[in-house]
């Protein structure tokens, strides 16, 4: 109402026609979108139909077979472009959301479902007392590391997302030592210093990086980028 009165829109003669407009607390309550059959997306990317995506996973990312069948990494298609899928499970096994981006040379582009929070990547993790904890930016950077071979790692949707109720998590199990692993450039770095300064400055340590390069000769900047340019778990840790 106060909108349509702002800018001076006639309510008499709008009453009568259909309102396209949906006040935040409405699409608050907007059922959340169903989840697709992971397990059925998990099976498609190992067939002929999708080989160009586990060839990119494989070749391109550095994930192995072995971790993509752990994690349940699956494919899908919208439209013409083929993404691959990282769903989310809770600690009872039980999936409550996903990721999925397209697989080059298509166009980037990203699905989620609607209407559900975003968890971290891998929350299952968060135990009490738990010894190391490393947050990462996104699944894909979360799942490298998780390759690499350690598995106490959390990815967050992108540098700049710092949920309140992702840090009071991360506080209710008091890891002894907090990672904050975030990309080289400097959205990345501001971010890491931010996402420390909400967690508490004494309980983080900020890994940088070392400088390095990709195979097509330009600066790398995030670890599922590095560890594909050679670093082995020993540089890890």
């Amino acid at each position: 109402y106060q909108l349509h009165k702002k800018v001076g829109v006639d309510l008499s003669v709008e009453a009568t026609k259909p309102i396209s407009a949906v006040s935040l607390k409405e699409a608050a309550h907007t059922a959340p979108t169903p989840l697709p059959d992971f397990t059925s997306m998990h099976r498609a990317l190992f067939t002929d139909q999708y080989v160009d995506v586990l060839d990119y996973l494989v070749s391109s990312r550095g994930f192995s077979i072995a971790t993509l069948e752990r994690l349940k990494i699956g494919a899908t298609k919208n439209g013409d472009v083929k993404l691959f899928v990282i769903p989310y499970y809770d600690a009872t096994g039980k999936p409550i959301y996903y990721k999925a981006r397209s697989v080059p040379p298509a166009k980037k582009q990203f699905m989620s479902p609607a209407g559900r929070e975003a968890p971290l990547y891998n929350e299952p993790v968060l135990k009490p007392e738990l010894s190391e904890l490393v947050i990462v930016e996104g699944e894909a950077d979360c799942v490298s590391v998780i390759n690499a071979g350690f598995d106490n790692v959390v990815g967050v949707p992108g540098a700049g997302v710092k949920k309140t109720t992702w840090i009071e998590k991360i506080d209710r199990v008091k890891p002894k030592t907090i990672y904050i692993l975030y990309d080289l450039d400097k959205v990345g770095q501001d971010s890491a210093k931010e996402m420390a300064t909400k967690i508490g400055l004494d309980k983080c340590k900020n890994v940088v990086l070392p400088a390095f390069l990709k195979s097509d000769g330009s600066a790398g900047k995030d670890v599922n980028e590095w560890f594909v340019s050679g670093a082995s778990f020993a540089d890890f840790t």
